[in-house]
């Protein structure tokens, strides 16, 4: 398993112990809403964070402004 990585696959992603995801900007926002509240599925990759065990997903307030739960930060 790779110690860092850009991109990974989803069988990869699941067996890191820690996930990290990070995104900045309103062009983001869309993908951050959709990542975060979406269903999961084949289509957005990210998706697969909502059954990470250990996700942390870091966004600034563009990113986010398109999100309607609430989250803390």
């Amino acid at each position: 398993m790779p110690k860092y990585a850009i991109t990974m696959g989803i069988g990869t992603i699941m067996d890191a112990r820690k996930l990290l995801l990070f995104a900045t900007g309103k062009e983001k926002s869309h993908a951050i809403k959709i990542t975060v509240e979406g269903p999961i599925t084949h289509m957005v990759p990210a998706t697969i964070a909502q059954m990470h065990q250990h996700a942390t997903i870091i966004v600034d307030e563009e990113a986010a402004s398109e999100l309607t739960g609430k989250y803390e930060g």
